[in-house]
């Protein structure tokens, strides 16, 4: 995860210069979710969740992730009919980096009224509540 930071480090300034580092991120977050679902796996997972829904597709995201990169392990849990927490186990000081990919992950599932906090988990993991509301 040190080369990706590096890496998303030395883009952001250039790819979003009027942007924070956060907001910077959150939007290199997204933009990756739109990459991935540029090959043909991508496409494929994006008709399995869509397919899925919203909440089994939060909570298979770990499948999802750990096929486009081994090295880093989520976890989710329902904690309500349309709450789950998910945990990055390794955010690697880019917490705003993983909140892009689950924003621009849940908007292409068609999450109707998403809401997406950051909630506390010892570093370096990060966490996150994702809320939505039911078709």
């Amino acid at each position: 995860m040190a080369t990706v930071r590096q890496a998303l480090d030395a883009t952001w300034r250039r790819t979003f210069p009027g942007l924070s580092r956060d907001d910077a991120f959150r939007e290199l977050g997204r933009l990756s979710v739109r990459g991935y679902l540029d090959t043909m796996i991508g496409k494929a997972v994006l008709g399995m969740f869509r397919l899925l829904g919203v909440r089994r597709s939060l909570l298979k995201l770990h499948q999802s992730i750990s096929g486009g990169s081994n090295y880093v392990k989520t976890t989710s849990e329902q904690v309500g009919p349309t709450t789950i927490e998910i945990t990055v186990h390794d955010a690697s000081e880019m917490p705003t980096f993983w909140e892009g990919i689950l924003l621009g992950g849940a908007e292409l599932i068609h999450a109707r009224n998403l809401r997406l906090s950051i909630i506390a988990r010892p570093a370096p993991a990060a966490g996150y509540r994702v809320e939505w509301d039911e078709a």
